[in-house]
């Protein structure tokens, strides 16, 4: 297994749906496999984050990966989080959620 992508949730805004800190990091299989099966990745949470930067391995060329390997990402990239507003269509299905009820009841109100 190859580490995907690691989410800090301490460096990610408060939505209310997160948790506000801990790690969550995804892996995949660095061989072929059946999709059907999934069996061929990870997903893993770490409540805690270890921040003694001595404690924290940083050399990993002791890993072999296979000459066939690869990655579906070359390179480390930073995810971002912005905040931003988006209005709600009358066709999103979390319509009724937020405004208690139907679109067509919603709007009979305003004629």
């Amino acid at each position: 297994m190859t580490l995907l992508a690691q989410i800090n949730f301490e460096e990610v805004p408060d939505i209310g749906v997160f948790p506000s800190k801990g790690i969550l990091e995804f892996f995949i299989s660095v061989h072929d496999g059946d999709p059907a099966k999934q069996d061929d990745f990870r997903v893993m949470f770490f409540p805690e984050v270890m921040s003694d930067d001595s404690k924290i391995m940083k050399n990993f060329g002791f890993i072999e990966l296979p000459s066939d390997f690869y990655p579906p990402i070359e390179k480390e990239s930073r995810l971002s989080f912005p905040i931003e507003y988006k209005p709600v269509s009358i066709e999103d299905f979390r319509f009724d959620g937020y405004f208690g009820a139907g679109s067509f009841k919603f709007f009979e109100r305003f004629g």
